[in-house]
């Protein structure tokens, strides 16, 4: 193989290289600007809903796209272990439970939540969530489907396509901090203030989408952190329901 054909090649990789780079940081950024389209501009819109929904049709089927199409790889499903699905329901039910004893013993009745109930309340409406019966729908799409939907998303994709660039520390942490960006416009359009709150509550998004990285790093299936994923966003509905209607 002579000089020319040498540096060809290895042009050809560093094209492909960057192109896989932008591809995974899109992907991270995407999330955070669609959460801001629907949450901040088109905030009290008729139009936020189908920005909701179109947003994230783009968002899902990217990874399907760029795995399949554009790198042509094959999909491959891996098995749960038992360990790996106890110890993601363990430390997700007791953080949940957490949860709910600091709201219901020390934060419920507080000035802190009194408002809450306002503003929770004005943008379960706007998302038509208005009724006990369709914030509980919402809930357990949001809970099952919808969290698997975010595992294949953030740990399968982001985090799976930055380990492949990169080490699985520092794959585990820029994709945790990833998944908290979005988060943080959404916990601000829920709560409003105060600004500790928004930067605790964010800050514990990323924490848990660092566990949950690492443990399907540790276990090479998405089942025991969509598992986890299922009873911490259940826990978080509980409590929102019981600031909006209890």
């Amino acid at each position: 193989m002579s000089d020319q054909e040498g540096t060809s090649r290895e042009t050809g990789l560093e094209t492909r290289h960057g192109t896989h780079l932008a591809a995974i940081v899109t992907a991270m950024v995407f999330p955070t600007v669609a959460a801001g389209l629907y949450f901040i501009i088109l905030a009290g819109h008729p139009a936020m809903k189908v920005g909701y929904g179109a947003a994230k049709v783009v968002q899902l089927a990217f990874p399907l796209i760029w795995v399949l199409w554009v790198q042509q790889r094959r999909l491959s499903w891996s098995k749960p272990t038992r360990q790996g699905v106890g110890t993601g329901l363990a430390v997700a039910v007791a953080a949940a439970i957490t949860g709910l004893v600091v709201y219901h013993g020390l934060l419920k009745d507080s000035s802190l939540i009194s408002r809450m109930p306002g503003l929770i309340g004005a943008k379960t409406r706007e998302m038509g969530l208005d009724s006990p019966g369709r914030y509980l729908a919402f809930s357990l799409f949001l809970s099952f489907p919808h969290a698997l939907l975010e595992e294949y998303y953030w740990r399968w994709f982001i985090f799976g396509e930055l380990r492949r660039v990169t080490t699985v520390r520092t794959a585990i942490v820029v994709s945790s901090l990833a998944f908290m960006s979005h988060h943080v416009i959404i916990v601000h359009a829920f709560i409003g203030e105060p600004l500790w709150l928004i930067v605790l509550l964010s800050l514990s998004v990323a924490v848990a989408g660092g566990f949950w990285a690492w443990l399907y790093q540790r276990c090479g299936s998405l089942v025991a952190p969509w598992l986890g994923h299922v009873v911490i966003d259940a826990g978080i509905m509980l409590i929102g329901y019981d600031v909006v209607f209890g």
